[in-house]
């Protein structure tokens, strides 16, 4: 498991994260969840294949959502930094084992309850849904497939393939209504990804994130120092996890003051690399045209001195009708300059 897997959990693990960005991203910010009727569900699931051989998968993360000690729905996270082809098959594997470990445990009380007396039986539970939230953090758009059917090429099957969708959220891509609606830590998270890349594609001058405090410092500096690589946090970071007060603002206003001139190096790189490429096609194209000049003068220099020694030689032979005639016909005065002048070309 990489830095980026461990950070996005050990942040979305807490009830107030977890409950924050299932009511932002599912019911546009109402509290339709609370973080108190989160309960963790075990993220480790064992399955057999064909071979009978036991298999482990693992959430990133999961809670159950109970209300008056019933179990509602089972709620997943998964964490995506890269795009991933596979990733509806892999969450239909995710949900299908918890269907199937309901329906395992509705057949034991099923069995149990065989030959005993309604009194003694024991209770049907309700089946819950399963849902599973994407949570993707690249820098592209989700490219990949969302259904089951988008995995597989098309077949005369299209029409019996039972179908299964994925809920992916592209963090980077998330509007400003959205990311105001978040109410937890995870808004500084959203919001700096959400400015970074907008910064990154010139859409604004410069990162300015909202003041305010953090209750879970520690994991989203962590998440933030491994996800941008900047030294601010990763600072920030060792300073809170010696116990140390950090003053979130400062680290965000000095965050986005080393963006700031981190782009404009890169600027400077781009537009010096630009000018030299600019430089070097105009400098060719000069001494291209420098050249042609030079050849054209010398090319009329060589031609005048050909047509001089020919005339002399004609002069001298007293060929006076052939110097007539090539002083007025340039193809005969060519084969004169060919035949008496380059005979061994």
């Amino acid at each position: 498991m990489g830095l980026k897997d461990i950070t996005e959990k050990n942040l979305e693990d807490y009830a107030d994260i977890f409950a924050d960005i299932v009511n932002v991203l599912m019911f546009n910010g109402e509290e339709k969840v609370s973080q108190t009727q989160l309960i963790d569900a075990v993220k480790r699931g064992i399955y057999k294949i064909d071979d009978s051989t036991i298999h482990e998968q693992e959430r990133d993360n999961a809670k159950y959502l109970v209300i008056d000690g019933v179990k509602v729905a089972l709620i997943g996270l998964e964490n995506q930094t890269n795009v991933d082809s596979f990733m509806p098959l892999r969450i239909i594997g995710y949900d299908g084992a918890t269907y199937r470990k309901q329906v395992n445990e509705l057949r034991d009380i099923i069995r149990k309850n065989k030959g005993c007396s309604s009194k003694q039986r024991l209770p049907l539970p309700d089946m819950y849904p399963v849902v599973t939230l994407v949570l993707y953090f690249g820098d592209t758009h989700w490219t990949a497939p969302k259904t089951i059917k988008e995995c597989f090429s098309k077949s005369i099957f299209d029409n019996y393939i039972s179908d299964y969708g994925i809920n992916v959220f592209e963090i980077q891509y998330l509007s400003d209504e959205t990311v105001s609606n978040f109410k937890s830590d995870f808004k500084y998270v959203a919001e700096l990804f959400v400015q970074t890349r907008k910064f990154r594609e010139g859409l604004i001058d410069k990162i300015n994130l909202e003041p305010g405090s953090l209750l879970h410092s520690k994991e989203v500096l962590e998440l933030l120092a491994v996800f941008t690589g900047s030294k601010d946090f990763e600072d920030a970071y060792n300073k809170s996890s010696k116990g140390d007060d950090v003053e979130m603002v400062t680290v965000m206003e000095t965050y986005a003051e080393s963006a700031r001139r981190e782009a404009k190096k890169e600027g400077i790189a781009i537009g010096r690399n630009e000018g030299i490429a600019i430089g070097r096609d105009e400098g060719i194209a000069i001494g291209r045209d420098e050249g042609i000049a030079i050849g054209k003068d010398e090319g009329i220099a060589v031609g005048r001195d050909e047509v001089n020694s020919l005339n002399q030689i004609l002069i001298r032979d007293n060929r006076i009708d052939d110097l007539q005639r090539a002083s007025s016909d340039p193809e005969y005065q060519k084969a004169l300059i060919k035949e008496l002048l380059h005979k061994d070309v």
